[in-house]
């Protein structure tokens, strides 16, 4: 459960790269959804507590968009993913750093769909949904 607690231990980490006024998270009680704001409001990423796990859902790019012709929100979205990460990891720098490399290039930090692998305090596994979003499933040790 997301708690009143949890965005004072959020806004304690000070976490770089603030996502500023193109982005925003709204703290639900089992779930955080980052909102990016653009021509249309996009909820490019979702972390839930589900009964054993956590899931961080990515339906967008994390890195720059090379489409010189659509807006870039990568900023914004690895400042989202890393909040996430530090809402359920002390070791927020290595979970943001595997799910990142994991989602946009090819280093995937052992990473898998069949089962879990150790990153910090965490085990991480993935899975793809309907092939366009991904959701990695993280349990905390």
């Amino acid at each position: 459960m997301f708690s009143e607690q949890l965005k004072k231990d959020i806004a304690a980490k000070k976490i770089e790269r603030n996502p500023g006024e193109d982005a925003g998270i709204i703290i639900l009680d089992n779930s955080m959804i980052g909102q990016i704001h653009g021509s249309v409001n996009l909820s490019p990423l979702i972390l839930s507590k589900e009964n054993d796990h956590y899931e961080i859902y990515i339906s967008s790019r994390l890195s720059k968009n090379p489409n010189k012709n659509q807006a870039d929100y990568s900023k914004e979205a690895q400042a989202i993913l890393r909040v996430f990460c530090a809402s359920i990891s002390n070791s927020e720098d290595e979970l943001f750093t595997a799910i990142y490399e994991s989602a946009e290039t090819d280093n995937t930090h052992g990473i898998n769909k069949n089962s879990y692998v150790t990153i910090g305090d965490c085990q991480v596994k993935y899975r793809v949904e309907q092939g366009q979003a991904v959701i990695y499933q993280i349990k905390v040790k």
